[in-house]
């Protein structure tokens, strides 16, 4: 009896981290303009780079195998840098998001509820895609493909465009009445 109440109680704390570590502590955003300085910016291009296969079989192929260490893991180390940079800026537009789904418009609420979903699962993806490329740096024959994170993410700035400009509409509308 004693072990199932410590099962559930652990079972209950671990629910409770991994929805504190998917929703970030970011702080408030409810409006677009106040994304400007806050988030963190990202090179896809770069990133795209770091993980690509053919570019890491090219290196392996051109450089010692000594040096293509140092440079591998230097490389795993941007792109950790890159998916943590993901992981904040979802974050932050993960509660812009929620922010947007309590709009009095229905299609800049509609557009807040896409963005919450989108943000958080990007959130996850990042989160996973770390710890992943993580342990890519200790286990260098671990096979790892983060490139999911850069696609989503574009999708994502996409969605944050779109309600920027639902909202931009929206206040125009209201200051017209």
């Amino acid at each position: 009896m004693i072990i199932t109440v410590i099962l559930v109680v652990f079972a209950l704390f671990a629910m409770g981290a991994l929805i504190i570590a998917a929703r970030g502590r970011s702080g408030t955003v409810t409006d677009v303009a106040e994304l400007e300085g806050k988030l963190r910016p990202v090179d896809l291009l770069a990133f795209r780079n770091l993980v690509a296969a053919d570019e890491e079989e090219f290196l392996r192929s051109n450089l010692p195998a000594k040096v293509f260490r140092v440079v591998q893991k230097e490389r795993i180390g941007a792109a950790v840098e890159y998916v943590q940079s993901v992981a904040q800026n979802a974050s932050l537009l993960l509660r812009l998001g929620e922010a947007a789904r309590a709009s009095a418009d229905p299609e800049v609420a509609y557009a807040g509820r896409e963005l919450v979903e989108s943000a958080l699962r990007i959130r996850i993806y990042a989160l996973s895609a770390a710890m992943k490329l993580r342990a890519r740096r200790v286990l260098p024959g671990l096979s790892v493909s983060p490139s999911a994170v850069s696609s989503a993410y574009e999708d994502l700035t996409g969605l944050v465009s779109r309600l920027g400009r639902l909202q931009h509409r929206s206040g125009q509308l209201a200051a017209a009445s």
